[in-house]
């Protein structure tokens, strides 16, 4: 049986530093998270200790969830651009989400790795 586990990768914005992990704030959501983001990881083995029973071994690595977006396909790396996490959404915007306007500051990518049980 194979199981696919799904994960977002949240990073912000400086202007000294461009965009990454090591930015986020305080009170922002942990580099992985839940989709709604009250589960936080600091790293990915924190994650995957967490979340893998006994016997759970990977089909291979995490990758980007492309898919698509209420306004079409997704760019290769799946980014999705907001003002805060809150405001990075799936749908019902009138920008697309993969492309970063002047007031986006913070980006998250859904990721995914099967796992064989």
């Amino acid at each position: 049986m194979e199981v696919k586990v799904a994960i977002y990768e949240n990073q912000r914005y400086s202007a000294i530093g461009g965009w990454g992990a090591g930015h986020l704030l305080p009170t922002d959501r942990k580099r992985y998270s839940s989709a709604d983001g009250l589960v936080g990881f600091a790293t990915l083995d924190e994650l995957q200790a967490s979340i893998t029973c006994v016997g759970w071994s990977p089909l291979g690595p995490w990758a980007p969830d492309g898919g698509s977006s209420f306004n079409g396909p997704i760019a290769e790396e799946a980014w999705r651009y907001g003002g805060s996490f809150n405001g990075v959404n799936e749908s019902g915007c009138d920008r697309p989400l993969e492309k970063r306007g002047n007031l986006d500051f913070v980006r998250r990518r859904a990721m995914y790795r099967i796992f064989k049980l």
